[in-house]
């Protein structure tokens, strides 16, 4: 519950695949249990490069919050 001044999202690296970014984010709000949310979507295509198992790496979010504060990590 905080006010967002700006924000981020970095682009997690796959090793052993290839991820290729597709479009434009889409952004929205919603609103879920009377809280709104601002929403980012973003869509990739993951192209493995040999069989095997492929580990996701979570997308980090940076971001500033009103009050000079910071939302993410270190």
């Amino acid at each position: 519950a905080v006010t967002l001044l700006e924000g981020q999202l970095e682009e997690p690296a796959v090793a052993g695949a290839e991820l290729r970014r597709l479009g434009n984010d889409l952004s929205y709000q919603t609103q879920l249990a009377n809280r709104r949310y601002n929403v980012v979507e973003r869509r990739f295509a993951l192209i493995p490069e040999a069989s095997g198992v492929l580990e996701l790496p979570a997308v980090r979010f940076r971001g500033r919050v009103l009050g000079g504060g910071r939302f993410g990590p270190g």
